[in-house]
């Protein structure tokens, strides 16, 4: 069981991930929905660099702090349906990836063990 210190530094970590990976392909990608899609792609493959478990817990928490965030910048809450689609199915898709990965690193582990 991690202790709340490991787990308030793995969120502080993944924001970290998620807003350099946003931005650096919010640079290349002018498209809001392209770059909410590649943000959410890449997204698990640099989590399971150090998230180990749960990794759907990490992104729904980064996904909150996101909409709080993007709250708190435009004034507003977003009341937007196809915003709120977007974010949705980016965020199922990035939880699939993830667990799919960490799936995948867990059973090579246990097969090399």
């Amino acid at each position: 069981m991690a202790s709340s210190v490991e787990i308030s530094l793995n969120v502080v970590k993944c924001l970290g991930a998620f807003y350099i990976i946003y931005y650096c392909v919010g640079s290349l990608a002018f498209v809001n929905l392209i770059s909410l899609m590649l943000t959410y792609f890449v997204l698990p493959f640099v989590l399971v660099t150090f998230i180990r478990h749960a990794l759907w817990d990490y992104i729904l928490t980064v996904t909150t702090i996101h909409v709080a965030v993007s709250s708190l910048v435009m004034l507003e809450f977003p009341l937007n349906w196809n915003w709120w689609a977007s974010l949705g199915i980016a965020s199922l898709f990035c939880i699939c990836i993830g667990e799919s990965l960490l799936l995948s690193i867990n059973a090579k582990s246990l097969y090399l063990t």
